[in-house]
């Protein structure tokens, strides 16, 4: 996954569609500091969950990573991580579910899904612990333009549709 971040670094910075930082350009990274096993620890200990090991092993690389384009997501360093019903901006609108018949399961995804990437953006980047012992940790995507969820298999399938998405950006760019 260092590669494919490396990738997207390079192509944002060459679409230049965000405000990146003299450093960010020099470095061509748009990643922050990596984030320590102590860092990690905390972040499950609070959350009170074991994290799935690519957003581990991506936190471990990078501890938050730059928005690439207006409509891409900033993912937060572990100390901004919290679920999503511990915001204040999404809380409330949680609660409509709730009132909702057949919806209490979805109710309870969201309340127990960790908000990782959009805070204060117009997009949102959720993982939903999972819910039994057959399911697996999922990787939702949410957009104010985009109706309901865009599902991950994992985090690099997300990455990897950013990079593919700078690419198309700067072929249209060229043109």
């Amino acid at each position: 996954m260092k590669k494919l971040l490396e990738q997207i670094s390079i192509k944002a910075i060459e679409l230049g569609e965000s405000d990146f930082s003299e450093k960010q350009i020099i470095e061509s990274w748009l990643g922050r500091e990596s984030a320590t096993q102590s860092d990690i620890n905390h972040l499950e200990k609070r959350l009170g969950v074991v994290l799935p090991d690519d957003y581990k092993l991506f936190l471990k690389m990078s501890n938050g990573f730059k928005a690439t384009t207006h409509v891409d997501i900033t993912f937060e360093p572990t100390d901004r991580v919290d679920y999503l019903s511990n915001f204040e901006n999404y809380n409330g609108s949680l609660s409509f579910y709730d009132d909702m018949d057949g919806y209490q399961e979805i109710s309870l995804q969201f309340k127990k899904s960790i908000l990782i990437g959009g805070i204060e953006e117009e997009q949102i980047f959720l993982l939903l612990p999972p819910v039994g012992n057959m399911e697996k940790w999922r990787y939702w995507q949410f957009a104010n333009w985009i109706p309901g969820e865009e599902e991950y298999e994992n985090l690099e399938a997300h990455f990897i549709d950013v990079l593919n998405l700078l690419e198309e950006l700067i072929e249209e760019k060229d043109i």
